[in-house]
């Protein structure tokens, strides 16, 4: 009888045992991710994680996800602190990083007015973008992609531009300059009589 009850008392030792080690054994979720860089403001996240199952993301601008590993869309250069919060049955881990947007090319508008002037030669960083036809006002430049003569994909900083009068015995040059800020380009209302 007392074998019997050594042996009823070892298996129930061992059950305890045998419970207790699943529970201390839950895998733990870990989170982590990095990023690439897409176009025009695009961010890529790759989510390094293990035991988790379900996500949520903050990018820093007032947007957030739910996918796993989400392409998300910046409307500005800058740096944005970017967390993430994942879910497993162990309870969730939460990261947070700071990333920086600088893929956000501007665009600088040249709009013209008063049709049978003559054409007048666009050039942004000395480089001709385009010819204004039978411009007699120029403005420029402006935000946007709406005018005669558009500069694309313009870094940050400032540029300078230069317009040409041709088809005239002394053609007239004005030139100025404007500045690209966080992928958008500082208005300016400069009026051009040739």
């Amino acid at each position: 009888m007392k074998t019997v009850r050594c042996l009823i008392s070892g298996i129930a030792v061992l059950v305890m045992l045998h419970s207790c080690t699943l529970v201390d054994h839950v895998p733990v979720p870990t989170v982590d991710f990095s990023v690439s860089p897409g176009n025009e403001g695009q961010v890529v996240f790759n989510l390094i994680s293990s035991n988790t199952d379900s996500y949520s993301w903050d990018f820093g601008d007032g947007a957030s996800s739910s996918e796993r590993s989400p392409t998300h869309s910046y409307r500005l250069n800058g740096r944005y602190l970017v967390s993430v919060t994942a879910s497993g049955n162990a309870g969730e881990v939460s990261v947070k990083k700071e990333i920086s947007v600088t893929n956000i090319t501007g665009s600088a508008v040249f709009h013209t007015y008063d049709f049978g002037g003559l054409p007048v030669q666009v050039f942004v960083d000395d480089i001709l973008v385009g010819t204004a036809i039978f411009a007699h006002r120029v403005i420029a430049p402006r935000c946007g992609q709406d005018g005669a003569v558009t500069a694309y994909n313009l870094n940050e900083g400032t540029h300078k531009y230069e317009l040409r009068q041709i088809q005239k015995p002394n053609p007239q040059t004005q030139r100025g300059s404007f500045t690209i800020i966080g992928g958008q380009c500082t208005n300016q209302s400069f009026y051009f009589f040739f």
